[in-house]
């Protein structure tokens, strides 16, 4: 091998040495009188089997789940991002610490899993739920707009919608569509990354909170993400996803920390969105707009989809009720029963 490449070969081996000691360095400086104990943490994303966790002073490590831990929510899914968790910090590495009990989930969006009958919590503990699509490319999807509003409202999330690249369609067919949500106490945002158009309206939102980043592929969240936070965010996403063990791909939700009193939570594209939590009977009284007419129905277990003299279809029969709403109502209702 010729000098100078041995040269530049032990350069970048020093290089990333230098990396590695730095990095274990600014941690074991923090927390090295913590080995062997029990400490606090939050989850900010899962990567295989492995979970980032960023502790209360703002450490970031990679830990494992415990063979025994400790939960009180063992029928659903174990470990979340966002959820608050206690870590018992290994005497002989860091990377084999792990998680020991995962405390209680105060508010949670969640799906039915589309790899089984089972819940798949997308993330925890946030404040508020950011629905973003698109005017177009790809179009919005008002059935996922319901399915996602409801899993909110079981979650006991405060939620809402962004609707992006308004420059690609009119405004006011737009405001026509979605004026159902607003009527129903939904805040809606119209938005343009590309043109800077009301983005200060999303930082207001989510200022102060934690906030689910939610939606299909291709509406632009990392966009928005870019625009409201910059390089900012850029940083904090490389950190996150930084590993010594090689690149991993992350398919869950990542959880980033803007300030102490900020924070988004950013989650893959969904393309399925099953509902979890809500039996068919219940479904109606998930849908504000059916309030008022429900109860003037013949039968007392009314479904509102074939019963005669069914207040609910009368109202929509007489534009009382948004057809396309009506029709989300039907394509649930269809999917609970399966």
């Amino acid at each position: 091998m010729p000098r100078f490449d041995l040269i530049n070969q032990n350069e970048e081996q020093s290089k990333q040495e230098k990396w590695k000691l730095s990095k274990k360095s600014s941690i074991t400086s923090d927390i090295l009188n913590k080995k062997g104990k029990i400490i606090n943490g939050q989850v900010i994303s899962i990567i295989g089997k492995n979970y980032k966790v960023q502790l209360e002073d703002n450490n970031i490590i990679e830990c494992r789940r415990a063979g025994k831990i400790t939960s009180s929510h063992n029928e659903s899914q174990l470990i979340a991002t966002g959820d608050n968790v206690q870590i018992e910090i290994s005497e002989k590495s860091f990377d084999l610490s792990t998680i020991v009990k995962v405390e209680e989930r105060i508010t949670h969006l969640s799906r039915n899993s589309i790899y089984g009958d089972k819940e798949d919590i997308i993330a925890a503990n946030a404040d508020k739920l950011l629905i973003i699509v698109a005017a177009a490319e790809p179009f919005f999807n008002r059935r996922l707009v319901d399915r996602m509003l409801i899993s909110a409202d079981i979650g006991g999330l405060e939620s809402a919608i962004c609707i992006n690249k308004i420059d690609l369609m009119p405004l006011d067919f737009l405001q026509n569509e979605f004026k159902i949500y607003e009527s129903l106490g939904k805040k809606v945002f119209y938005i343009s990354v590309n043109d800077n158009i009301n983005i200060t309206e999303i930082q207001d939102f989510t200022q102060g909170n934690i906030t689910i980043f939610s939606g299909q592929s291709g509406v632009g969240k990392s966009s928005l993400l870019n625009v409201l936070y910059g390089e900012h965010i850029q940083r904090i996403f490389q950190i996150s996803n930084r590993s010594g063990k090689g690149q991993h791909t992350t398919s869950n939700a990542t959880l980033i920390k803007l300030n102490e009193k900020s924070a988004i939570i950013d989650t893959p594209g969904i393309r399925e969105f099953g509902l979890w939590g809500i039996e068919p009977q219940e479904l109606a009284l998930m849908f504000d707009d059916f309030e008022g007419y429900r109860e003037n129905c013949k039968f007392i277990h009314c479904t509102h989809i074939h019963e005669p003299k069914c207040a609910v279809i009368e109202a929509v029969e007489e534009g009382k009720i948004d057809v396309q709403r009506y029709q989300s109502y039907l394509n649930i209702f269809d999917s609970l029963k399966k």
